[in-house]
């Protein structure tokens, strides 16, 4: 009910503000809404005032915005009217959702304008749909495998490629400096094998083995590719509010989607192979990421081998990926 009763407060207050000033708008909302918020504040009425000053002023910064449209001629009025009633009616939601936090025994909150979210004692509590937070990153870069602590001889490591796309859903701390991402991304990893003249094969009872391609024709591309989905945990720490320099780390799990072997000959025509090859479907590894402006070097590490059962030559092979990211994660 009291939250009830400080919506339409709220509500009945704004529909005098729209003629007046900015300033009489910040300054009618604050002493309607601290009023209020008095009665639930038990220990700390600074972290109140703080709250209403970042609400009141991004209120008064819609509204001023609101008004130039309309005076511009760019929407009308019953328009105009209506977007400020759903700027208000956001304001009051946002100021009860404090209040809620807020009367609980012994946690404090604190709005977080940026990020749109109520951190209370710091757990996260978002307000706006979850959809509005999702991030769509993409990357490329090299990927290779390795042996006994050295790079596979295996590939050409200058040909070999990987890209990915995804999704990233950051969750903001209170210190609005670090956040848990959790994320859902599709790579495609291309492992360009050294010498055209051989390739993957996969025997039932042996495994995976190189095997020389027999063939009239000249090869001139062999490579084996993989699809994989990965799901990242991070957490992410952003070090320079200037230049947003960020450092991520966390851990990976995916599945294999597919496995296949290409090899194209020079009279254009190529041939596929398609098996489960024998690999570990599931996997592990580990993350790290830093970079500035949503501009990342990244790198991954898996803990686990690509083949479950291979001939001694494929045995202890590691991927790993380094490469650029592009985007929140």
């Amino acid at each position: 009910m009291k939250k009830l009763l400080l919506f339409l407060t709220l509500l009945v207050a704004s529909q005098t503000t729209f003629a007046q000033s900015t300033n009489e708008i910040k300054k009618d909302l604050e002493k309607k809404i601290i009023h209020r918020v008095q009665k639930y504040l038990i220990k700390s009425p600074r972290l109140v005032k703080a709250v209403m000053d970042k609400e009141s002023k991004l209120l008064e910064r819609k509204i001023l915005k609101i008004q130039k449209q309309f005076e511009a001629g760019t929407i009308t009025k019953v328009e105009s009217e209506k977007r400020k009633n759903k700027a208000i009616n956001k304001s009051a939601n946002k100021v009860s959702l404090m209040l809620e936090a807020m009367a609980t025994p012994g946690k404090t909150a604190e709005w977080n304008i940026e990020h749109d979210t109520i951190a209370n004692n710091g757990v996260l509590i978002h307000e706006n749909h979850w959809a509005s937070n999702l991030k769509v990153p993409i990357g490329f870069g090299w990927n290779n495998w390795i042996t006994n602590g050295n790079h596979s001889n295996i590939f050409d490591a200058g040909k070999s490629m990987y890209f990915k796309i995804g999704l990233a859903y950051p969750m903001y701390f209170k210190n609005e400096k670090t956040s848990i991402d959790l994320g859902l991304v599709y790579n495609t990893t291309n492992y360009r094998i050294d010498n055209d003249n051989y390739r993957m094969a996969h025997d039932p009872i042996y495994g995976v083995r190189f095997t020389k391609i027999k063939s009239d024709q000249k090869a001139t591309l062999s490579r084996f590719n993989q699809s994989t989905l990965d799901i990242p945990l991070t957490i992410s720490h952003k070090f320079n509010d200037k230049h947003k320099f960020i450092v991520s780390a966390g851990v990976y799990g995916g599945l294999v989607l597919r496995s296949k072997q290409v090899v194209r000959y020079n009279d254009g025509n190529k041939d596929k192979w398609k098996s489960n090859w024998s690999t570990n479907s599931f996997y592990g590894g580990l993350i790290f990421k830093a970079g500035v402006k949503g501009v990342y070097l990244e790198t991954k590490f898996r803990l686990n081998e690509v083949f479950s059962k291979s001939e001694s030559g494929l045995r202890n092979q590691y991927p790993f990926q380094i490469g650029l990211s592009f985007g929140d994660f």
